[in-house]
């Protein structure tokens, strides 16, 4: 007997598809602007960390707001970043009471390791056989998320109320990662006797790891609430997220640009 879809199916799967259709046309719209860069060659090749960058990306755009998955990078061999594990944390998300670990991601390789058929996704072999790069990130994304994923129904969940300054953030480092390859995660202990500057603002405790900003080298933002924070010491200056950003991709790498890069 043929099977036809109701117009509640409709909607629902109308909704499951938004986020990973916004994710589609952030990650294809950041290839373009990295294949102009004439740094495409470097971004193909193995070891090369940005083309990981790029699947967080896809990750997170598809399913950190309707399902509170995140990526968070590891330490692999005393090197901070050189793995990744894609999960949904309880910090974020209500409907798990501990962390659940979906994959993890090998940095250098570009390798998926998770549960799904088929052989061992490696992004960087892929691309250098010639594989179309938004077709490869998106079969990796599924692959490390197990599938598609089921929405969180849970209220009041981290997720939910930061999920636009998030993404809007990662979209913006994802231009700006052109030239430099932020991460999220960093050490706020004593380094070479010094206290680390956002510890001496007073915007995160001393002598800490913490997820809740993005590491840029010269200059750091919060994934929570959006503030940017640059220079050294008490002389360090905050700007509020709504001064740089807004919520505007282009407002918010236009203003990177110009203050830490400056533009082409």
């Amino acid at each position: 007997m043929e099977q036809k879809m109701t117009f509640d199916q409709y909607i629902r799967m109308r909704e499951r598809n938004a986020d990973f259709a916004r994710a589609l046309a952030r990650t294809n719209l950041a290839l373009r602007c990295w294949e102009r860069s004439e740094m495409w060659d470097e971004i193909c090749a193995a070891q090369s960390m940005k083309i990981m960058w790029l699947l967080d990306n896809h990750i997170l755009q598809a399913f950190y707001k309707r399902c509170g998955i995140d990526v968070l990078p590891l330490s692999i061999g005393g090197m901070y970043g050189y793995g990744r594990k894609v999960c949904i944390h309880p910090y974020n998300c209500k409907q798990v009471k501990e962390e659940k670990e979906l994959s993890l991601l090998a940095t250098s390789s570009g390798r998926v390791d998770g549960d799904y058929p088929g052989p061992k996704i490696i992004l960087s072999k892929e691309l250098e056989a010639g594989a179309n790069p938004i077709g490869l990130l998106e079969r990796a994304t599924l692959a490390a998320v197990g599938g598609w994923p089921s929405k969180c129904n849970c209220t009041g969940c981290q997720h939910k109320k930061d999920a636009d300054i998030y993404l809007t953030i990662h979209q913006i480092l994802m231009g700006y990662g052109v030239k430099e390859t932020p991460i999220l995660g960093l050490s706020t202990g004593y380094t070479g006797g010094s206290t680390h500057t956002l510890a001496i603002m007073g915007l995160c405790k001393k002598e800490t790891f913490t997820y809740d900003w993005f590491d840029c080298r010269t200059f750091w933002i919060n994934r929570r609430n959006g503030i940017l924070v640059y220079g050294g010491g008490r002389s360090a200056i905050i700007v509020p997220y709504e001064k740089w950003c807004n919520g505007s991709v282009e407002k918010g790498l236009r203003w990177i640009l110009e203050n830490f890069a400056g533009e082409e």
